[in-house]
């Protein structure tokens, strides 16, 4: 990401990022690594690839500016036409916390409520990402998060991550007699999530 930093990296590795950080998360303090993040949004064309093969369930490297989608997707193996789907769910982000400080939180907090509005009118997902070093981040993310409007929803980004792969598993049937319609939920092992919704036009 040349908007971020510039530099060169010798004898990296992807397994030695993604391998062994998310062995010593997960021994040293007995949590599940299931999603990651890459520093500054560095996206490199065998990331997924890696990640896939390392269990990870959820990315979210990319900026929906970039990709030009906001709504999660399953990720290729490589950043090819050609290339095979994964299981590595990608969430876009969206707005975060670079570009501003103490003095500038208000602004900060302005163009948050600005894209999320757009966004539910559009019925568009906004990711906020937030880096929390510093206190006012914390509290600037409450504020926005308080004065929420009641019809927004907050999830976790995991939380979010597997209520898409629930919402992409949800199978269903419709039959249509006459002017009666009818919606059959296909059986399965895993509970209907509530928050699911099916739009019938007319």
């Amino acid at each position: 990401s040349p908007g971020y930093f510039k530099g060169v990296t010798t004898g990296g590795v992807l397994y030695g990022e993604l391998e062994v950080s998310k062995n010593l998360l997960e021994n040293d303090c007995g949590v599940s690594v299931r999603s990651f993040r890459s520093g500054h949004l560095a996206f490199n064309k065998s990331q997924i690839k890696v990640m896939d093969s390392l269990g990870y369930a959820i990315d979210s490297s990319q900026s929906a500016n970039d990709i030009l989608t906001n709504f999660p997707f399953f990720n290729f193996a490589e950043r090819s036409f050609s290339s095979s789907e994964t299981s590595v769910l990608e969430i876009p982000l969206t707005i975060s916390d670079v570009g501003f400080d103490e003095n500038t939180w208000n602004e900060a907090l302005a163009v948050w409520r600005d894209v999320l509005g757009k966004n539910a009118a559009n019925h568009a997902p906004t990711v906020l990402l937030v880096h929390p070093t510093r206190k006012w981040k914390q509290e600037v993310t409450s504020l926005f998060l308080d004065t929420l409007d009641s019809g927004v929803m907050t999830m976790a980004l995991e939380e979010y991550g597997d209520f898409w792969k629930r919402r992409h598993d949800f199978r269903f049937k419709t039959y249509l007699s006459g002017k009666e319609l009818t919606v059959v939920v296909a059986d399965s092992l895993t509970p209907v999530d509530r928050r699911l919704s099916l739009i019938v036009e007319d």
